[in-house]
């Protein structure tokens, strides 16, 4: 009977431990004792195991030792992560994030992003795409999440509001935003996929985008692709450029589109390439830096240019003193994207702003025997050192370099939105609750 007893306990603490690693602890879990009683094990513990040592001292062992080398790199990462760019946010806007608060704040400003993304996805997005068997919206969600469209809409809205747009033309330039940033993340998925890339470079070809730039195309419905990815982009792309030729028609703003083409095409040259940009193959110096920002560096650009096509906006905003700031805020997503993906762009090899930082000013070395290190060991060996933090700070320092040129051109009440929701963005995409070993978000 004392066995069993025994033996129970220890299975008690175990699935305990287990269900508090696994963030399922407010689920119940009912294990049958030697009476054949069913006991509640989780989360209350039954008195007649109340005499017990916790499992942690029987082992003579602390638990969340056990676990902590099978932690995968994300999860590791995320931990060390979150505290640090709580910090890095607290003092960059002078606030505090309060725990009880927080939380809140962060749903009500990500239901209202999945609320726009899921209005732009029905009304916008999938009405431009013909699929032969699949469902556009099953092959989008396994790619994308619903902020994608959300972010190029709200972001493009608030481009337009300082841009000195007005509310009759908000709905065509921000449904140009949101086909734009949408094709534009299919796109760079479309190219990391070997069952893509093939396709994909043999249809968006230069030639193919000088083609659609120089004459608006009709909307078609051809498959010209049995991959439903690449189908869907190349339909996005179409979609993309008639719209800009129809904004173009109303304001006849040349001098905009031809800015507006040699962004794209630098834009996309810029994404071929950065493909072969791989630890392997490439041996990082000080112009790495301008190759991992250049990826997506005309972004917001492009999106600001999409605004000054509209014959609404200020054309004397066409300038190089608002271009300028408007690619240091593509610096701020760029480098924000990278901190976040980390973990992934170790996995597959690929240089980002951190890993270049954390070779060129650190020492840190991605190879070992002309090998890609071990993804943990490479992971911490970066995290030992200030690359992460030193990242985020130049986040921030991007940021508020931006809004302090833009405002020097654009009157403050203007630029006010823009900058908020920005702000929003840079508080809200990470979680930045504080959350016990092991839970939380990864």
């Amino acid at each position: 009977m004392y066995n069993n007893l025994l033996v129970y306990s220890v299975m008690y603490y175990i699935v305990k431990y287990l269900f508090k690693i696994s963030n399922l602890g407010s689920q119940r879990c009912n294990l049958r004792c030697p009476t054949g009683k069913n006991l509640n094990l989780i989360p209350g513990c039954p008195k007649v195991f109340k005499h017990c040592k916790p499992l942690s001292k029987i082992l003579k062992v602390r638990v969340s030792t056990i676990f902590m080398d099978t932690n995968s790199p994300r999860a590791e990462y995320w931990d060390y992560l979150r505290p640090v760019y709580r910090e890095t946010v607290a003092d960059a806007f002078g606030m505090k994030v309060d725990d009880k608060k927080y939380p809140g704040q962060r749903h009500r400003f990500l239901q209202q992003m999945s609320y726009v993304g899921l209005k732009s996805f029905k009304s916008v997005i999938y009405p431009a795409v013909a699929l032969r068997g699949n469902s556009a919206e099953s092959v989008i969600s396994r790619n994308i999440t619903v902020y994608v469209p959300a972010y190029g809409h709200e972001i493009t809205r608030s481009f337009h509001i300082a841009l000195g747009g007005q509310q009759k033309m908000m709905n065509p330039v921000c449904d140009a935003g949101t086909v734009f940033n949408t094709g534009i993340t299919l796109f760079d998925r479309a190219l990391d996929s070997s069952e893509c890339a093939g396709s994909l470079k043999t249809l968006v070809t230069y030639d193919y985008l000088l083609e659609i730039i120089a004459e608006k195309q009709e909307r078609k419905k051809d498959v010209v692709s049995d991959n439903p990815l690449v189908q869907i982009v190349v339909a996005l792309v179409n979609e993309y450029f008639i719209r800009c030729h129809e904004l173009l028609e109303m304001s006849s703003r040349t001098s905009v589109w031809e800015e507006h083409t040699r962004s794209l095409l630098a834009l996309f040259l810029n994404a071929l390439k950065g493909v072969t940009y791989s630890f392997v193959n490439h041996v990082p110096t000080q112009k790495t830096y301008t190759f991992v920002l250049e990826r997506a560096l005309a972004f917001s650009k492009i999106l600001a240019l999409d605004c000054l096509l509209s014959p609404d906006t200020d054309a004397d905003l066409v300038c190089s003193e608002v271009f300028d700031p408007l690619l240091d805020l593509g610096k701020v997503f760029v480098i924000l994207d990278d901190i976040r993906d980390l973990p992934d762009d170790i996995e597959r090899g690929l240089w980002s702003y951190v890993s270049v930082k954390a070779q060129l000013d650190y020492g840190v070395q991605v190879l070992e025997n002309a090998q890609k290190k071990e993804d943990k060991k490479l992971l911490r060996e970066i995290l030992s050192t200030r690359a992460v933090l030193k990242s985020m700070e130049d986040v921030f320092m991007y940021y508020t370099r931006a809004f302090d040129h833009l405002q020097k051109f654009i009157p403050l009440q203007r630029v006010y939105p823009l900058q908020n929701f920005i702000k929003k963005i840079l508080t809200y995409s990470l979680n930045l609750k504080e959350e016990s070993h092991g839970q939380g978000q990864h």
